[in-house]
């Protein structure tokens, strides 16, 4: 099952978890053979974990994504339907979202250091908390005042922003790290994890510096897959301990964790006036400063009435509105004597 993994390119915590849950799955049915048994043996395996085991329905479903690479990657037999399986319940919840002062008062809490730094890129890029510690130095794009994202959820790459205040902690911090990667190299110990075969087609790529990671761990580790000992990037417990500690120094009542960096960033918005395209008024603009988040449409529509003027009373003017996802910022303009709507996309710089 590790090979097909690999072969397939999956990553190393996906390797892991599939392995973790087949092995669950053959000492729940003692120790039989994964041939031996059927599309009823999965379906009580999974209602056991979702009535006895009380785990999540995501967790429920990440068995079953296994159970399914299991039978069709691995050992190549197809499955019929499985039927209905007890399903765990998924409980609707509330994202924590911080205010411009809890934000403040989170960072104020934190120590300097790369945890900080990293929690800056978290709240300021809309990073993932994986995708910020896989940043790699030739993927800094200080000039342009962007950062590339490469592999990220669903293997996709995108651009996004780096805000310029982070541009002279980056430099320093990039210079430390190069300090420590030079000491690396002269204990023989320099090399870092490549994706894909790049060692293989470049073997000198591994020691260079632009494929450092941009928050490589303290210590030295060794490759689970290859052997070699390294500096793989910084573990994401260190920084979520950080952003614990400080979120339990300010006494926030709600639980927050690092991924709520994001969560603020995506759900906060700014509101301003900006020119509309050539012949067109002035239109007010509602800018949200992360990933735009749908579902709540009640919400978007009031904020788009608000912002055309469309209320009782109010005159009908133009408006924009705009969004930016960290790949793209989006654009609608409406007119106020045809109500045309048009649209434009540009790439985030």
């Amino acid at each position: 099952m590790r090979q097909t993994c690999r072969r397939r390119q999956y990553g190393y915590h996906t390797e892991k978890a599939y392995v973790r849950w087949a092995e669950r799955f053959v000492r729940f049915h003692d120790t039989a053979h994964p041939r031996r048994l059927n599309e009823d043996d999965i379906r009580a395996f999974l209602g056991h974990l979702a009535s006895e085991r009380n785990v999540a329905a995501s967790t429920q479903n990440q068995a079953l994504n296994a159970l399914l690479f299991l039978y069709e990657q691995v050992l190549g037999e197809e499955l019929g339907s499985i039927g209905p399986i007890d399903r765990a319940d998924e409980p609707r919840r509330f994202p924590t979202v911080l205010s411009r002062d809890e934000v403040r008062r989170l960072f104020g809490a934190m120590s300097t250091g790369p945890n900080r730094l990293i929690a800056h890129l978290l709240y300021g890029s809309g990073l993932r908390l994986s995708e910020a510690l896989r940043l790699r130095v030739k993927e800094l794009d200080v000039g342009n005042s962007r950062l590339h994202v490469r592999d990220g959820k669903g293997g996709t790459d995108r651009t996004t922003v780096l805000p310029e205040r982070l541009h002279g902690l980056l430099r320093r911090h990039l210079k430390t790290v190069k300090a420590q990667h030079e000491a690396d190299c002269a204990e023989g110990v320099g090399g870092v994890y490549l994706p894909d075969a790049i060692v293989e087609k470049h073997p000198n790529a591994k020691t260079e510096w632009r494929w450092q990671y941009v928050f490589p761990s303290t210590t030295l580790s060794e490759d689970p897959r290859s052997g070699a000992v390294c500096r793989h990037h910084r573990s994401d417990s260190a920084v979520q301990r950080a952003v614990k500690k400080a979120a339990e120094a300010t006494r926030f009542p709600s639980v927050m964790a690092s991924w709520c960096w994001r969560g603020t960033r995506c759900r906060r918005g700014t509101h301003n006036t900006t020119e509309g395209p050539s012949g067109l008024a002035p239109a007010a603009q509602v800018t949200l400063d992360g990933p735009h988040l749908p579902g709540d449409r009640a919400v978007e529509q009031a904020r788009l009435r608000e912002a055309s003027g469309r209320g009782e009373g109010a005159p009908r003017v133009p408006w924009r509105y705009c969004f930016c996802s960290g790949r793209a910022s989006i654009t609608c303009f409406i007119d106020r004597r045809t109500s045309f709507i048009m649209t434009g996309c540009t790439l985030a710089m």
